[in-house]
């Protein structure tokens, strides 16, 4: 058996691979791009924007290995059942659930393996870009502005601009919200204005052109007041973001499972606010596992889309991919709502693909036909029985 072991694993390797490489590289296509932005427009060192690429690559990781894991099994059973390999494994004696053995423990070791991933090399990638990019920002702020996009990462402000010219640095239709503690609601509107950095004082000064100020007075809450101006200057405080960076804020994408589970011990009596880390707990342990639902699911299915080819195989696993992470998202936004708990919320994929699995793969062992006329298939005598030694 270990022979057969052996074979199974070998076909899962190739299309395990091939998928990887594809899915991975869809899913960087987006960051890609910005990084090549990054370096053609807005003059951002090379080693930088790759240093940017490298640390945002694990959480990629960590979504496509699953979806490789998923591509490998169903292309690799639908290769066996279509060339009869399946059908002579059975009438040699061997079972179907036998033959899905060596499967199950390729999900469950990717499992594990991912787990550890997901503990250790996530949170440190996504912690190193954070603070890889706020360094970019603090030497050159205009990298936040994306045209048509409302920009947060300033205390208090709300920015939004609609052309940007990355050679000289000019930004023109300037729409700024200011919400400050204790003060009224002001809107800045001006024609263009330009960034400067200060990254020593940890400032970016905002210097705007042809433009008005509104705000309601705040002794007269009925009166509207309104002032034009030809140059304006504002002060953007960075300091907030570069405190996220220092290890005393991390968010709990940033954090292993160990230090989840100290902040829970320090903010037991905060539920409202420890939910969304109790979420992350269960995500970071359940996404892994999802390598071991997809694989369950995907070895009967494999074998019912037999006669599709491989573009079947790519079609059912994006469709499943598709219907897990939906299902995955709406449990966080419960979990995260209270809704449900967090444990049900993460798992519920995992659960529902994996018994709908492990249902298949029953009704799969029951059902197929051996058909002794086609057997065997050239390639499998080495596991029938009496054919070792020849």
């Amino acid at each position: 058996m270990k022979t057969l072991n052996r074979y199974i694993l070998s076909e899962l390797k190739p299309p395990f691979l091939f998928g990887f490489a594809v899915f991975t590289f869809i899913l960087l296509m987006d960051t890609i791009f910005q990084v090549l932005e990054l370096i053609i427009s807005r003059g951002v060192a090379v080693g930088k924007t790759l240093l940017l690429l490298l640390y945002s690559m694990p959480a990629t990781v960590a979504i496509t290995v699953p979806m490789a894991a998923l591509l490998a099994v169903l292309m690799a059973f639908g290769r066996l059942s279509k060339d009869n390999e399946i059908t002579a494994l059975r009438a040699s004696g061997i079972s179907f659930k036998r033959i899905i053995v060596p499967v199950i423990l390729f999900g469950f070791g990717l499992s594990v393996f991912m787990v550890f991933f997901n503990d250790l090399v996530l949170p440190y990638g996504n912690y190193a870009y954070k603070k890889l990019y706020v360094d970019i920002i603090r030497k050159k702020a205009e990298v936040v502005i994306q045209p048509g996009r409302f920009i947060r990462e300033f205390d208090n402000y709300i920015l939004y601009v609609e052309k940007v010219d990355r050679k000289s640095g000019e930004l023109g239709g300037i729409l700024i919200f200011q919400a400050s503690p204790g003060a009224p609601l002001r809107t800045i509107r001006a024609k263009s204005g330009k960034l400067v950095s200060d990254p020593k004082a940890g400032l970016v000064s905002f210097l705007l052109y042809d433009g008005q100020l509104q705000s309601i007075n705040p002794l007269k809450p009925e009166t509207f007041l309104q002032a034009t101006f030809s140059s304006h200057s504002l002060s953007l405080d960075i300091n907030s973001i570069l405190r996220s960076t220092r290890g005393v804020h991390k968010s709990a994408r940033e954090m292993t499972i160990r230090e989840i589970m100290t902040y829970l011990k320090k903010h037991q009596g905060i539920a409202k606010n420890n939910r969304s880390f109790r979420v992350e707990f269960h995500k970071k342990i359940s996404i892994p596992f999802a390598c071991l639902a997809f694989v369950l699911i995907g070895a009967p299915l494999g074998i019912f889309s037999k006669r599709s080819g491989k573009g079947a195989g790519f079609g059912i696993s994006v469709i499943l991919i598709f219907v897990y992470y939906m299902f995955l998202i709406g449990g966080q936004v419960l979990g995260e709502n209270g809704a449900l708990p967090p444990l049900l919320a993460m798992w519920l994929p995992n659960l529902v693909l994996g018994g709908l699995g492990g249902l298949l793969i029953y009704i799969t062992s029951q059902e197929i036909e051996i058909h002794i006329s086609d057997y065997p298939p050239s390639g499998l005598n080495k596991f029938l029985p009496g054919a070792r030694g020849k």
